[in-house]
């Protein structure tokens, strides 16, 4: 077997579906069909079972699968370490997220102008694993996590937040109870804020409404200012200055407050172009 074959497997595996793997990888259907059958008669075992229209991986599947990953990544990590041996501030960093990721845009600029020639991936990491898939996760919690690989960036205040013309907005103070009768919007896939937010009503009395769940930051904040619901959101990375129809007011008798951490994979090489990107996150946050 070799690289390309697994790096096929890989993309099988992971999408079960031979025909999904040939669009994404521009590669014909038979061609990735005999990469399977190929694998399997070197390995004189079955790797897929048929599940309907889907192939899933069996526990031989599974076995050479989590080998694949070792073998892909140390090749990635090879060539990093090769790159930086060359004392070249080059190099390719990835970063997956759950949280500010309302930053991203000036993340990305800013480090640009800082290191132009060092290149930025951002990919998709829903659920936060220990072994992440990317150099760093940007994830959220509600109190500090600690562990070696894991470092809190930045603590923030999370209030409620309410269109000018509700009927709550010329309190100091807001109090749960007084939502029992209102509509609640949150964002999709964004687990510490929901907590929070069942919770609070849940000590409160009463389970929330949930009327509508958005994907982005930017919806869930144009339908408050709409006074089309309220929600619970962060003060510093959700960024409200540029909805002037939104007020915040602090939950009474609530500690409000989440925590961005930056986690970072456990295994393999860590070049110098991602740990000029640690460095710079960190500096970043800082300054919020």
């Amino acid at each position: 077997m070799d690289i390309l074959q697994l790096t096929y497997f890989k993309k099988i595996a992971e999408l079960e579906n031979v025909s999904k793997a040939s669009e994404e990888l521009m590669v014909a259907q038979p061609s990735l069909s005999k990469v399977i059958k190929t694998l399997e008669t070197e390995l004189d075992t079955k790797l897929f079972d048929r599940v309907g229209k889907k192939i899933v991986l069996n526990n031989n599947g599974r076995i050479l699968l989590a080998h694949t990953n070792l073998i892909l990544q140390n090749i990635e990590d090879a060539r990093a370490e090769i790159m930086d041996s060359d004392s070249k501030l080059t190099g390719t960093v990835t970063i997956s997220m759950q949280a500010a990721t309302r930053m991203l845009p000036d993340i990305l600029l800013g480090f640009r102008r800082l290191y132009p020639t060092i290149k930025i991936v951002v990919k998709k990491q829903l659920e936060l694993a220990t072994n992440i898939e990317t150099d760093f996760h940007i994830f959220s919690s509600r109190s500090p996590v600690s562990d070696d690989n894991t470092i809190t960036l930045l603590k923030e205040d999370c209030l409620m937040a309410m269109a000018k013309n509700h009927r709550l907005s010329d309190l100091e103070f807001v109090d749960m109870r007084d939502f029992i009768n209102d509509e609640f919007i949150i964002l999709q896939d964004h687990k510490s804020l929901s907590d929070m937010l069942e919770e609070y009503c849940h000590d409160a009395g009463f389970i929330p409404n949930i009327s509508l769940e958005c994907d982005h930051q930017n919806s869930v904040l144009s339908l408050i200012e709409n006074n089309l619901g309220v929600s619970i959101i962060p003060l510093k990375t959700w960024n409200v200055k540029d909805h002037d129809g939104i007020i915040l007011k602090p939950i009474r008798n609530k500690n409000s407050v989440r925590y961005i951490n930056l986690r970072q994979r456990s295994n393999g090489y860590l070049s110098k172009a991602a740990l000029l990107f640690k460095d710079y996150l960190i500096d970043l946050f800082a300054s919020i």
